[in-house]
């Protein structure tokens, strides 16, 4: 920028920064974010121009906080401009500094979602076609993308669409188009995120982008992982929070389960004309058994005792009556059978079978084979599982993640694969299966697995712990570190077998659900995931356990046999001693409480809490990574005039079997 426009915008950001050290109207502040906008894009600060339209049509929006940050961005630029300092820039997928998450209208957001979904969908689609017919097709469905989120007011989708676009609208080349493709396929998670929870979205990208992040300036832990945080003050904003599947949104249905409903209804329907038809029948015949009835009472008075002849009219009268009782009887259960097989058919609208499920995820793994040029074999076990149609939708993101990394970082090419005594063809297994009020599903292979030494030399390196502590950590404390934010991100490709990637966002996804992430691993055999969550996609039911002066939530699927501490046969390990300050003080527990790991009930624990309470039905919102990594947590709950915190039933296990 020459110094004679810098002069001129310095002038007119003083006259805009006097006009808001006032509390402006919205009609002022809409004027000063309009007027910077079209000054900073003559001057060509397109980056600063950005934001103040971003700013603008949070105005508009009525965003309570766009008033204040416009203050604060005004001051901001005033004080560079008037240093002769540079205006702030950033390339995507950096996100501004000036970027927040935006509410998008409830009555809105499940067409918004669902189109989000059926784009993302055909982008997978379209990853698996040529480099430069790919970056054609996806350009336009980031730009359909795009059209959406500013319409529904979504600015974080808006902004990381518009960076994106402009990246695959100069991809020309075929090298230009593997590099953005690449791209596409390393943030597609997140595109896919930003509906769900785009707070924890803008963290990724911050992270991804190298930004400064909490980590930094935490000094390593000195005792092994995980460890209790002091107790969290944790802001749940409720215009950016995580939609969970409580709220309103849409499912996919086959067009052939809606015709069958509606046939179903059109014969309910049809059967109402005869059932009405023999109701007013049946009425007719109570009315006259009722005069009847006092015609007969009269006759008996005036001619005295009965006599044992004749077909008195009565009997007649009751005949009929039965029969059109019993006619509608008959129609009465033609009704109630009609009336099942709608809830049938109703019920069938939100359960799908994991099939549907794997099948989206065999997707990536054929592609990214196709793309690493490795041979994978695919094995389906439990395809026809039934899976709430809403759990199919929240695990399609995490299992794709797990499967990728597992293609593109776990197993080795075939020439490696062949050296070393493994067949040529890498091996992947979907399952799926129910598990008591659970469904279980699991993701293997048989790569190289994690190199457990790595990981701990690295969690050292990045100040996650102490060399000390590090040491003392078993392999399944150091695995919970590969989902961490940003934990293998810094490092080459080969180290940790690349996971790590997007591990973040997987477990924020399940724990959505209610649900756990369980890794295992051996050196050279592979990694299996196990993913657990209710096997209903509705509110999770959770029962509230007191730790000290703390309430916290438990699934109630892992709770198993609830007793007296003194009277338990087997060891009981304190919840406070687990959670640590989180809980406050606290004496001798008073009730044992038996957890259930899913995965193998030999592995339960049981744990000692002060109190019990009931058992509610909750929505699950996600926890700041780094509140996720030092605690048992699982996710944040808004209650009342607070956020409690729900347990991590793997987690709480895998703490109270070292403890106890």
């Amino acid at each position: 920028m020459d110094d004679e426009l810098r002069h001129i915008l310095v002038k007119e950001l003083e006259r805009f920064d006097a006009e808001l050290t006032t509390t402006p109207t919205v009609a002022v502040a809409r004027r000063i974010a309009h007027s910077l906008r079209g000054s900073l894009s003559i001057a060509d600060e397109r980056e600063a121009s950005d934001a103040f339209g971003r700013l603008e049509r949070r105005i508009v929006a009525g965003d309570e906080r766009a008033v204040a940050d416009l203050g604060d961005l005004v001051r901001k630029l005033l004080d560079l401009a008037s240093s002769g300092s540079p205006l702030p820039t950033s390339a995507w997928p950096e996100p501004p500094e000036d970027l927040r998450a935006s509410s998008v209208p409830p009555d809105l957001y499940g067409d918004y979602a669902a189109q989000t979904r059926d784009c993302v969908r055909r982008i997978d689609a379209a990853l698996e076609m040529e480099d430069l017919e790919a970056t054609l097709n996806i350009y336009r469905e980031v730009h359909t993308l795009k059209g959406a989120a500013l319409a529904v007011g979504d600015e974080v989708m808006a902004w990381f669409c518009h960076g994106l676009e402009e990246r695959l609208r100069t991809a020309r080349t075929e090298e230009a188009a593997r590099r953005v493709l690449e791209d596409v396929r390393t943030y597609r998670g997140v595109l896919a995120e930003i509906p769900n929870a785009p707070d924890h979205a803008l963290s990724t990208l911050r992270l991804f982008s190298g930004a400064p992040v909490l980590r930094s300036s935490r000094p390593p832990l000195p005792t092994p992982l995980p460890l209790p945080p002091k107790r969290p003050t944790i802001e749940l904003k409720t215009d950016s929070e995580a939609r969970g599947l409580t709220e309103e949104g849409t499912v996919r249905v086959p067009f052939s389960t809606l015709e069958t409903l509606l046939e179903r209804t059109g014969q309910l329907g049809q059967v109402r004309v005869p059932l009405t038809a023999f109701s007013s029948v049946l009425s007719g015949a109570s009315e006259r058994a009722l005069a009847l009835a006092r015609e007969v009472r009269e006759a008996l008075r005036l001619i005295g005792p009965p006599r044992p002849w004749g077909a008195p009219a009565a009997a007649i009268h009751k005949l009929e009556l039965e029969g059109a009782s019993q006619r509608l009887g008959a129609l009465g259960s033609r009704v109630q059978r009609q009336t099942d097989q709608i809830a049938g058919g109703v019920q069938s609208l939100r359960t799908s079978e994991a099939a549907v499920l794997f099948e989206r995820v065999a997707q990536v793994v054929r592609s990214e084979a196709k793309r690493q040029g490795k041979v994978v074999e695919v094995e389906v076990v439990g395809g026809e599982t039934p899976v709430d149609q809403r759990i199919v939708e929240g695990l399609v993101e995490p299992l794709r993640q797990l499967a990728r990394n597992a293609v593109v970082h776990g197993l080795e090419p075939s020439g490696d694969r062949l050296a070393i005594g493994k067949s040529e063809a890498g091996h992947i297994r979907l399952s799926a299966s129910p598990r008591g009020g659970s469904v279980v599903f699991t993701v293997v292979d048989d790569g190289a697995g994690v190199d457990i030494a790595a990981v701990r030399q690295q969690a050292v390196a990045v100040g996650l712990v102490s060399a000390d502590a590090a040491e003392t950590l078993g392999d399944a404390a150091l695995l919970t570190l590969l989902f961490y934010p940003g934990f293998s991100m810094r490092q080459q490709v080969d180290l940790l077998a690349g996971r790590g990637v997007g591990l973040d966002l997987t477990l924020a996804a399940v724990h959505r659900l209610g649900g756990t992430i369980h890794l295992e691993s051996t050196r050279g055999q592979g990694l299996s995931a196990t993913v657990v969550v209710s096997a209903e996609g509705g509110p999770v039911r959770v029962v509230w356990l007191v730790a000290g002066s703390a309430t916290f939530a438990l699934p109630v699927e892992h709770v198993g046999a609830i007793g007296l501490a003194h009277a338990s046969e087997r060891p009981v390990v304190p919840l406070a001693q687990l959670v640590g300050d989180a809980a406050g003080p606290a004496g001798d527990p008073r009730y044992a409480v038996e957890v259930l790991t899913p995965w193998s009930e030999a592995q339960s624990v049981t744990i000692g809490v002060d109190a019990i309470g009931g058992v509610d039905e909750v929505t699950l919102r996600p926890l700041p990574g780094f509140v996720r990594v030092v605690g048992p947590w699982s996710s944040g709950i808004p209650w009342a005039e607070e956020i409690r915190l729900g347990l991590d039933p793997l987690r709480l296990a895998q703490l109270a079997a070292r403890d106890r």
